[in-house]
């Protein structure tokens, strides 16, 4: 494959790591874990209860950080073992992709993949990942492309990303307006805590009366 300067190079690195940070956070996995996390907040703020509650707080924070993590070390082996370039031109051999260098990789090999306009993105096995330009394409192969690209079946394009999005706002709203409504006055442990912290000699229980000590 030719060489590939750093304009490209940043550009491919910045959308592969876009790409791959769309995939965790769109996941039907992190949906769950931060469902949970906002209900249990919630409930914290509504019912109180440090014991029962602050435990699956703090793993659900715990998760958020492995999944973090999980998510950086991946980028760092795409990285590392794909070619940091647009491939504008290859030959497709019933499923085989051929490069121009007499390189081949197997559509078989491919996890998944994402598509825009003229652009496709191919995440294979073995963490590489590669960026194909059907641009200077004819359309019968661009045609021949995309069939092959759906025939890895439904999971493979991602169709999950729209409803966990529109999931993960909800729950997002739901959460914050559930956390603002505890903390108003009278509606949860939480609007009793901010009016302890606001206005302390509320809850100043009153010095007795000192003579009132001696006589008992």
């Amino acid at each position: 494959m030719e060489m590939v300067d750093k304009a490209t190079e940043k550009r491919w690195k910045r959308k592969m790591g876009r790409l791959l940070w769309t995939r965790r956070l769109y996941s039907p996995w992190f949906l769950l874990v931060y469902y949970w996390f906002w209900r249990t907040l919630f409930r914290f703020c509504w019912l109180g209860g440090v014991r029962r509650r602050t435990p699956v707080l703090t793993g659900c924070i715990f998760l958020f950080f492995l999944y973090f993590f999980w998510y950086l070390w991946e980028r760092h082996l795409y990285r590392k073992n794909s070619y940091p370039g647009v491939v504008k031109k290859l030959e497709i051999e019933e499923n085989r992709l051929v490069f121009v260098d007499g390189s081949q990789v197997k559509l078989g090999e491919m996890r998944w993949y994402r598509t825009k306009g003229e652009q496709a993105w191919l995440f294979l096995k073995g963490h590489r990942f590669l960026w194909v330009d059907m641009a200077e394409w004819p359309e019968k192969k661009k045609g021949l492309f995309r069939m092959k690209l759906t025939q890895r079946g439904l999971l493979a394009g991602h169709f999950w990303k729209l409803p966990v999005a529109v999931c993960l706002a909800a729950v997002t709203l739901l959460g914050c307006a559930g956390v603002v409504w505890t903390a108003t006055p009278y509606n949860g442990k939480l609007s009793w805590k901010i009016d302890e912290w606001r206005y302390p000699e509320k809850w100043q229980e009153p010095e007795k009366n000192k003579t009132e000590d001696i006589f008992l």
